[in-house]
């Protein structure tokens, strides 16, 4: 899942057999339909580019089924 329709398309083209399922989506905003289906979230990074954090944060908590994680980076490691 990312924001930008430019690099899940890119990222589309390096998954020819299409194993992945990419979607664009801004998860600043809730996205119900999403609700409870990862085992395993991670978030690298990102924070830097979201204007409220607690929010995403909360998004990707939905996101997580029962006993799933979620990791979050929440610093840039060069700075």
């Amino acid at each position: 899942i990312d924001l930008s329709p430019r690099l899940v398309a890119l990222a589309r083209e390096q998954d020819p057999a299409g194993a992945i399922t990419y979607r664009v989506a801004d998860l600043s905003q809730p996205v119900p339909d999403l609700a409870s289906q990862f085992d395993r979230i991670g978030s690298y990074l990102v924070l830097n580019d979201v204007a409220d954090y607690r929010v995403f944060a909360a998004t990707l908590a939905t996101l997580a089924r029962p006993g799933g994680r979620a990791v979050i980076a929440l610093n840039n490691p060069y700075s």
